[in-house]
Protein backbone atom coordinates (compact mmCIF):
# COMPACT_ATOMS: atom_id res chain seq x y z
CA UNK A 1 0.00 0.00 0.00
CA UNK A 2 2.78 2.67 1.01
CA UNK A 3 5.11 1.01 -1.24
CA UNK A 4 7.88 0.06 1.23
CA UNK A 5 9.96 -3.42 0.94
CA UNK A 6 9.37 -5.45 3.45
CA UNK A 7 10.13 -9.66 4.14
CA UNK A 8 7.14 -11.55 4.31
CA UNK A 9 6.99 -14.17 7.20
CA UNK A 10 3.85 -15.87 4.38
CA UNK A 11 3.55 -15.65 0.92
CA UNK A 12 -0.09 -14.29 0.89
CA UNK A 13 0.95 -11.23 3.52
CA UNK A 14 0.36 -8.16 1.32
CA UNK A 15 1.29 -4.81 3.88
CA UNK A 16 4.05 -3.93 5.65
CA UNK A 17 2.51 -2.88 8.93
CA UNK A 18 -0.67 -2.98 10.72
CA UNK A 19 -1.32 0.85 9.86
CA UNK A 20 -0.89 -0.20 5.81
CA UNK A 21 -3.01 -3.39 6.43
CA UNK A 22 -6.00 -1.34 7.78
CA UNK A 23 -5.71 0.65 4.69
CA UNK A 24 -5.78 -1.67 2.19
CA UNK A 25 -8.54 -3.85 4.05
CA UNK A 26 -10.67 -0.38 3.79
CA UNK A 27 -10.10 0.12 0.10
CA UNK A 28 -10.69 -3.88 -0.65
CA UNK A 29 -13.88 -3.57 1.05
CA UNK A 30 -15.39 0.06 -0.78
CA UNK A 31 -14.26 -1.51 -4.28
CA UNK A 32 -15.95 -4.75 -2.97
CA UNK A 33 -19.06 -3.49 -2.05
CA UNK A 34 -18.94 -0.89 -5.21
CA UNK A 35 -18.45 -4.44 -7.23
CA UNK A 36 -21.45 -6.36 -5.22
CA UNK A 37 -23.75 -2.93 -5.76
CA UNK A 38 -23.54 -2.70 -9.44
CA UNK A 39 -23.71 -6.72 -10.47
CA UNK A 40 -26.94 -6.93 -7.96
CA UNK A 41 -28.49 -3.94 -10.03
CA UNK A 42 -27.48 -5.52 -13.19
CA UNK A 43 -28.79 -8.59 -11.93
CA UNK A 44 -31.92 -6.78 -10.93
CA UNK A 45 -32.44 -5.33 -14.49
CA UNK A 46 -31.88 -8.68 -16.42
CA UNK A 47 -34.26 -10.58 -14.02
CA UNK A 48 -37.27 -7.62 -14.23
CA UNK A 49 -36.92 -8.29 -18.49
CA UNK A 50 -36.71 -12.14 -17.94
CA UNK A 51 -39.89 -11.81 -15.78
CA UNK A 52 -41.40 -9.46 -18.74
CA UNK A 53 -40.28 -11.87 -21.22
CA UNK A 54 -41.94 -14.56 -18.92
CA UNK A 55 -45.21 -12.78 -18.57
CA UNK A 56 -45.85 -11.71 -22.18
CA UNK A 57 -45.37 -15.43 -23.00
CA UNK A 58 -48.00 -16.32 -20.20
CA UNK A 59 -50.27 -13.76 -21.47
CA UNK A 60 -49.71 -15.24 -25.48
CA UNK A 61 -50.57 -18.56 -24.18
CA UNK A 62 -53.43 -17.97 -22.60
CA UNK A 63 -54.47 -15.83 -25.78
CA UNK A 64 -54.14 -19.14 -27.71
CA UNK A 65 -55.62 -21.54 -25.07
CA UNK A 66 -52.25 -23.49 -23.75
CA UNK A 67 -50.26 -23.72 -20.53
CA UNK A 68 -47.17 -22.18 -20.89
CA UNK A 69 -45.39 -25.33 -21.19
CA UNK A 70 -47.18 -25.87 -24.47
CA UNK A 71 -47.07 -22.30 -25.68
CA UNK A 72 -42.90 -22.68 -25.03
CA UNK A 73 -42.90 -25.94 -27.31
CA UNK A 74 -45.02 -24.71 -29.83
CA UNK A 75 -42.94 -21.84 -30.38
CA UNK A 76 -39.56 -23.74 -30.38
CA UNK A 77 -41.19 -26.53 -32.93
CA UNK A 78 -42.34 -23.56 -35.40
CA UNK A 79 -38.51 -21.67 -34.70
CA UNK A 80 -37.38 -25.45 -35.82
CA UNK A 81 -39.60 -25.77 -38.81
CA UNK A 82 -39.04 -22.26 -39.55
CA UNK A 83 -35.17 -22.85 -39.87
CA UNK A 84 -35.95 -26.55 -41.82
CA UNK A 85 -37.33 -24.40 -44.34
CA UNK A 86 -34.93 -21.70 -44.87
CA UNK A 87 -32.51 -24.96 -45.27
CA UNK A 88 -34.62 -26.21 -48.05
CA UNK A 89 -35.18 -22.79 -49.63
CA UNK A 90 -31.57 -21.84 -49.53
CA UNK A 91 -30.68 -25.55 -51.14
CA UNK A 92 -32.94 -24.92 -53.50
CA UNK A 93 -31.52 -21.64 -54.31
CA UNK A 94 -28.13 -23.29 -54.90
CA UNK A 95 -29.36 -25.97 -57.10
CA UNK A 96 -30.90 -23.57 -59.47
CA UNK A 97 -27.86 -21.57 -59.30
CA UNK A 98 -25.79 -24.82 -60.23
CA UNK A 99 -27.98 -25.79 -62.84
CA UNK A 100 -27.84 -22.45 -64.63
CA UNK A 101 -23.92 -22.38 -64.25
CA UNK A 102 -23.84 -26.07 -66.07
CA UNK A 103 -26.31 -24.97 -69.08
CA UNK A 104 -24.65 -21.81 -69.61
CA UNK A 105 -20.92 -24.07 -69.14
CA UNK A 106 -22.89 -26.07 -72.00
CA UNK A 107 -23.81 -23.28 -74.24
CA UNK A 108 -20.65 -21.87 -74.16
CA UNK A 109 -18.71 -25.37 -75.02
CA UNK A 110 -21.49 -25.78 -77.88
CA UNK A 111 -20.49 -22.11 -79.23
CA UNK A 112 -17.11 -22.71 -79.31
CA UNK A 113 -17.71 -26.22 -81.33
CA UNK A 114 -19.67 -24.18 -84.10
CA UNK A 115 -16.57 -21.78 -84.39
CA UNK A 116 -14.25 -24.65 -84.59
CA UNK A 117 -16.58 -26.14 -87.27
CA UNK A 118 -17.34 -23.44 -89.70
Amino acid sequence: VCGNEFLSSTPSKKTCSEKCRKIYVAEYKETYNRETKESKALYDRAAKKSLDGVNEILRQAKEHGMSYGKYVAKLYCDDLIKAREERKRKEMEKKKKQEVEKNLEYLESKAREKRLIV
